[in-house]
């Protein structure tokens, strides 16, 4: 009987004939290779020293200083070369005084102005910008956040930042009120992360430096001193976490915390629910000797930038 020709040729295709190659049990297609990290790149920031936060504004990485040196400074991101020492510029502050401290605490009600805690001593160690052209400075000291806007000059190149008011963030240990000290004795901010265009973007975060009965936290507020409530981090590490930098990009948290070099963490969508899970990522770049990581923060592009609190900085960052 002759066999249609059409027929033999779909038994062949469907590997029916008795040379078909047949997989063999229990073995499965390797996955393809991890995709190589683009590597970390390194310059120095003239005129930046305990570097206390860092964020991108228009083409900008803006850095803040800490230590009561207040000092805010301005770099292109185009004139980022590795291994040079970069020159930036210093942005002029103008404060409106009169602005009475705000928030829900004890704190508060005790009639400080904003020149009355201006005229203090300072360390910012957190720093965040949001559209239009807001800008958060935090001070560890007190626990308070100055809020303003940065200006350009006739160019459009940002010259300067005006301090409009000031706000408690929450989650300070204040033990000493009794005697009129309302300075933070707990663990202190270690970074502010804004969040973006379109989700819920008048609000931002603060994360502590260390656990509270060791679990660490991460406080929603927005700049009318409105606590929206903590996000509460779970992890797998051992003992409490302590967090060194915060940054928001898309939907997931990067923290940057343990010891030297220090280890990168994602979290999950924070505005999803109130507890995060944490999941590792990687160890952070060495820093300098002697020096940690301080700030961090992401570009648009994805691009991740660390700094350090030498003198001057060491700016680090990797491509996505």
């Amino acid at each position: 009987m002759r066999v249609p020709v059409l027929l033999v040729v779909l038994l062949a295709l469907a590997g029916c004939g008795d040379d078909a190659p047949q997989p063999e049990p229990g073995v499965t297609k390797p996955a393809p290779p991890a995709p190589t990290p683009a590597p970390w790149r390194r310059c120095r920031l003239a005129g930046v020293k305990q570097a206390g936060g860092l964020t991108l504004y228009k083409g900008d990485l803006l850095v803040v200083c800490g230590k009561n040196d207040r000092a805010v400074r301005a770099f292109g991101v185009r004139d980022l070369q590795p291994g040079t020492e970069l020159e930036g510029r210093s942005l002029a502050q103008q404060v409106t005084k009169d602005a009475m401290l705000m928030g829900g605490e004890p704190f508060a009600l005790q009639g400080y102005k904003l020149e009355h805690l201006w005229a203090q001593k300072l360390d910012f160690q957190a720093l965040a910008v949001q559209s239009p052209n807001f800008v958060y400075l935090g001070d560890r000291v007190r626990r308070v956040c100055y809020w303003g806007a940065l200006l350009g000059d006739q160019t459009g190149r940002t010259d300067r930042v005006l301090i409009k008011g000031v706000f408690i963030v929450p989650g300070a240990k204040r033990t000493d009120t009794e005697a009129g000290d309302w300075r933070d004795k707990g663990p202190g901010l270690a970074g502010f992360a804004s969040i973006g265009k379109g989700r819920a973007s008048g609000d931002f975060y603060a994360v502590d430096r260390g656990a509270s009965g060791g679990r660490l936290r991460i406080h929603r507020v927005n700049r009318f001193a409105t606590r929206l409530g903590p996000v509460r981090v779970r992890h797998g590490y051992k003992g409490p976490l302590a967090a060194d930098a915060l940054s928001l990009h898309g939907r997931s948290f990067l923290l940057l915390h343990g010891a030297a070099p220090g280890t990168l963490s994602e979290a999950s969508d924070p505005l999803a629910g109130e507890t995060v899970g944490l999941k590792r990522l990687e160890a952070a770049p060495a820093p300098p000797a002697g020096e940690t990581w301080t700030g961090m923060c992401h570009g648009p592009d994805g691009t991740l930038y660390l700094i350090s609190n030498g003198a001057p900085a060491q700016l680090a960052w990797r491509a996505r």
